[in-house]
């Protein structure tokens, strides 16, 4: 469903990030994603509907993000990801399947990050994925090898100025990333860490 009322259709804002034609994208808490168009400087809401497979998945909007090549990427509270395709007006979304296992751990996306040209990692409450774009498939990656039954929810990413990639976690706190092979280091071990940010000097918080 979408929404050109030209302002923005709630105040509570989860996550914002800007495509490649300089457009403003922000979720929302449960009122879907709104587009400043840049050119019209109105607001452009769009919603799920159930009756429409290329609406938004879910109106819960955690995250947002545009990747290297410029492709806009939404994850949801529920309705797993999405891709929004600029030339049609219409998302694509890609969700869990009990009985296959390269598609997404869980349809609660928590982040999205890239990992490299054509790769994303998308933090969920089910673990950490990589996503393959040329082939569709999802790779789940565990974090905790010691432990297989553990619940693995990653909160958020940070890829430092270094390139080394960062991982936050309700149930374990922090993660340094590495990725041949994938291997990866605990640093707050039994925290619940939120959010990741670096600052100027390169120092993590």
């Amino acid at each position: 469903t979408i929404n050109s009322s030209g302002s923005i259709c709630r105040n509570f804002i989860r996550s914002v990030a800007i495509d490649k034609y300089g457009n403003i994208w922000a979720g929302t808490y449960a009122s879907g994603i709104n587009k400043l168009d840049k050119e019209k400087n109105i607001f452009i809401n769009y919603r799920n509907d159930p009756n429409n497979a290329n609406s938004l998945s879910n109106n819960f909007v955690s995250s947002i993000f545009t990747d290297s090549n410029g492709e806009l990427w939404i994850g949801t509270g529920g309705g797993g990801l999405n891709k929004y395709d600029p030339s049609s007006d219409k998302f694509k979304s890609f969700k869990n399947d009990e009985s296959d296992l390269n598609s997404i751990s869980s349809n609660f996306v928590n982040s999205i990050s890239e990992e490299s040209h054509g790769i994303l990692l998308i933090a969920t409450q089910n673990g950490l994925n990589k996503f393959d774009k040329s082939t569709g498939k999802f790779e789940r990656i565990r974090i905790n090898h010691e432990d297989k039954l553990k619940n693995e929810n990653i909160s958020a990413f940070i890829k430092d100025r270094s390139g080394v990639i960062w991982l936050s976690s309700y149930n374990d706190g922090l993660y340094k990333m590495q990725f041949t092979p994938d291997k990866f280091k605990n640093i707050l071990s039994g925290n619940n860490t939120k959010c990741i940010y670096e600052d100027g000097s390169g120092r993590l918080w």
